[in-house]
């Protein structure tokens, strides 16, 4: 295999990070949201494949960076530089939102929570997100009716 510039490297980098952040069913989520399969993504993560310039440019704002800041992320966390990257709170998995809202409501309220309680409220947390998605588009769709009327 030939060798890969030093910049894919910070970008799986950048991508384990993105992962590390929401372990629990991430490729899958990026698979969907990328309309690539689950196994070719875990190939990227394998160095087995090797994402194209435009798949590494999707990849990066699926998982709500451009580019440059993901190879930015991916170049810090390489050299240890901490301190230069974005908080775990700026740089939630934009691919789950109840991610996201779980960082929100942890930061807000101070709370320490062990992996195992975190799981089971992310798992409540898109329980609830997929009642309130279903409710919204009922409504959605009664009021597109009432426009085609």
């Amino acid at each position: 295999m030939k060798k890969l510039p030093k910049s894919y490297d910070y970008f799986i980098t950048a991508l384990e990070h993105a992962k590390a952040l929401d372990s629990v069913g991430f490729q899958n989520r990026l698979s969907l949201k990328i309309e690539k399969s689950e196994g070719y993504i875990s190939q990227i993560f394998n160095r087995k494949a090797i994402a194209s310039f435009n798949l590494q440019n999707e990849i990066s704002e699926a998982c709500g960076f451009d580019y440059e800041e993901f190879l930015a992320l991916g170049k810090n966390l390489s050299q240890g530089k901490e301190s230069e990257v974005r908080s775990e709170a700026d740089a939630v998995n934009h691919l789950d939102p109840a991610l996201q809202i779980l960082h929100e409501a942890l930061e807000e309220s101070q709370v320490e929570i062990s992996e195992k309680q975190k799981e089971a409220c992310l798992e409540i947390i898109r329980e609830e997100l997929g009642k309130s998605n279903a409710r919204i588009k009922d409504d959605i769709k009664k009021y597109l009716k009432a426009f085609g009327e």
